[in-house]
């Protein structure tokens, strides 16, 4: 039988320790089609199947082939499906975002992770952006011009530029929650879309996918407490913290000059300074080479101007530190629970 073909790639290494008829293929059927359209990212870098790719690709380049060995198949599945996740949330239409806020999705908030409804944490949001001072109104609007005062009770039917920033900046903010509420509850849109369907997969599965996809978007240290308090000991049944250092330190890595096309750049003009920012960033980062002799990655760079090269040395020292903080993070948890095999991260240079 041919294998199917997906848009996604999965790096062979990671691929061919997949457990048979593993749900993640179930899930690229039922995801890409989400991936086609980006709504309310209009200046952000791509957050498409790319990046996916780029983020499995660099995950597999972090895991040392010593603990690679060590990692089970369900625990490469659990990575894979997280990394898919991760951003699905950004993909959402207005029908989506109106059901998540006003309409069906609103009341869905279950675990401590949850704690406030999709309305409450919009309200909470739109109340502040209505009062944002100019530094900060420039840097989502690229003007000083106060936000729409009339949207308090659903999304309009054809947003306005504005309008599309507006609600691009609040859903970026909680993305990472968007992705583990993806995980157990499906993709909001006209109707609910189970990213799982036509796969068998269990509760527990879910929840653990959904802890690894949100914890990018926050300090690894606030989902202690949570995992540690759940029914079941998730640590006996994979490295989850490990994971989730993989799956940070990857997406933060993904910093190559595909994710920002040059043709994008030069066909419109950026409101936002900080995506105008992150643009040049993207497109001043010439190679990004792993060197599995040294255990590195190294990134050949080439910044434009003073100001592009300081970001761009505080992105590398960011990474770093990021890195440096997974590893303090994972021998704490290591030696206090002992409950999972040595484990580490390539260095990164």
């Amino acid at each position: 039988m041919m294998e199917q073909k997906y848009d996604i790639e999965i790096p062979r290494r990671l691929k061919n320790k997949l457990p048979d008829g593993s749900f993640v293929f179930s899930m690229l059927r039922n995801i890409e089609p989400l991936l086609k359209a980006i709504n309310y990212f209009p200046e952000y870098t791509l957050h498409d199947s790319k990046h996916l790719e780029n983020v499995l690709k660099i995950s597999s380049d972090l895991i040392p082939e010593k603990t690679f060995k060590k990692l089970s198949k369900n625990s490469i599945e659990y990575l894979v499906a997280a990394i898919l996740l991760h951003d699905l949330g950004m993909f959402i239409s207005r029908d989506g975002l109106n059901n998540l806020i006003w309409g069906t999705q609103e009341y869905k908030c279950s675990t401590d992770l949850c704690a406030e409804t999709w309305k409450e944490l919009w309200q909470n949001y739109y109340s502040k952006a209505k009062k944002y001072n100019d530094k900060k109104l420039i840097e989502i609007f690229g003007d000083n011009q106060p936000v729409d005062q009339d949207i308090d009770n659903n999304v309009p039917e054809e947003n306005t530029e504005r309008q599309r920033l507006l609600f691009g900046d609040f859903l970026r903010q909680y993305h990472h929650r968007l992705a583990y509420e993806i995980a157990k509850q499906g993709f909001p849109g006209n109707e609910v879309i189970d990213v799982f369907q036509d796969s068998t997969i269990t509760e527990t599965d879910q929840e653990i996918i959904g802890i690894i996809a949100y914890s990018h978007g926050v300090d690894l240290r606030s989902t202690e407490q949570y995992i540690k308090h759940y029914p079941i000991d998730l640590t006996k049944i994979c490295p989850i913290y490990y994971l989730m250092s993989v799956l940070r330190i990857a997406d933060y890595l993904d910093i190559l000059d595909k994710r920002a096309p040059e043709n994008i750049r030069r066909k419109q003009r950026f409101h936002s300074p900080i995506s105008q920012r992150e643009y040049d960033l993207n497109q001043s980062v010439i190679d990004l080479s792993f060197v599995k002799e040294q255990k590195s990655y190294f990134v050949n760079a080439d910044p434009e101007c003073s100001t592009i090269f300081i970001y761009t040395q505080n992105t590398l020292k960011g990474i770093q530190n990021e890195l440096d903080r997974c590893w303090a993070f994972l021998a704490e948890n290591i030696i206090m629970t002992m409950s999972c095999p040595y484990i580490e991260l390539q260095v990164i240079s």
